[in-house]
């Protein structure tokens, strides 16, 4: 009896698109229930098959692909100041990460080194004046070895640098960790390849640090310089 309504679905699905927005599907008035049940569902298929757009909704639209930002090639050595402007697309000897991959690796408790340096009291403050160091925002969980990130190293740099990596690595020169300051910034770029040339083989270098964090809608938390 009802053989015919799968023949009819199979040619709406077919011919959907080219039926009118009105287009109705006729039902003799003497038909029986069972068949203009039928016959209504077969409409209502066909009304959702011409769909959506007969409503004026419309898929929502793909976002724009985020910009890139500008890179220059890698150097030989250490980058100088200015420590800050467009960096290489990649680290020698290590990994380079976005921020959905640094998410990911946070979440599985991989290390993360923030090696912003820790702001001083400007020359020019007036005599006399208060000065109260600004809260330093990074990455939850982060180690902040602060001013580990510069072309040269004083020595009580340096040694923070060395403890805070095997305190990060927990002595483990295969562990992993990722090294960061914010977008544009050399100075994780620096420190990352001094832990390599140290023997380190599971560095990663995330080049957007904590403005791709936030961009990525991640929250930053604040934090204390680990050394001295």
């Amino acid at each position: 009896m009802r053989g015919w309504l799968f023949a009819l679905v199979s040619g709406l699905m077919v011919l959907a698109a080219a039926l009118p927005a009105t287009a109705q599907l006729m039902v003799p008035a003497n038909s029986q229930p069972s068949i203009a049940a039928d016959a209504n569902m077969a409409a209502l298929l066909a009304a959702r098959l011409r769909g959506t757009q007969e409503l004026g909704w419309e898929p929502p639209a793909e976002p724009e692909p985020k910009p890139r930002r500008p890179t220059v090639p890698e150097p030989d050595n250490y980058r100088a100041a200015p420590y800050f402007g467009p960096v290489p697309a990649t680290l020698s000897g290590a990994t380079v990460v976005d921020a959905v991959q640094a998410r990911q690796l946070h979440d599985q408790g991989v290390p993360f080194v923030d090696v912003l340096p820790r702001p001083m009291r400007p020359d020019d403050t007036p005599l006399g004046t208060i000065w109260v160091e600004p809260q330093h925002m990074t990455i939850p969980g982060a180690l902040w070895l602060a001013d580990t990130g510069y072309e040269t190293l004083t020595t009580p740099q340096m040694a923070t640098l060395k403890q805070g990596l095997i305190q990060a690595s927990h002595g483990n020169l295969d562990g992993r960790m990722v090294f960061f300051c914010s977008a544009d910034c050399w100075m994780s770029w620096n420190a990352a390849r001094r832990a390599v040339e140290m023997g380190y083989t599971g560095v990663i270098w995330f080049p957007d640090g904590t403005d791709g964090w936030q961009e990525n809608g991640d929250a930053l938390t604040p934090v204390m310089p680990d050394g001295p």
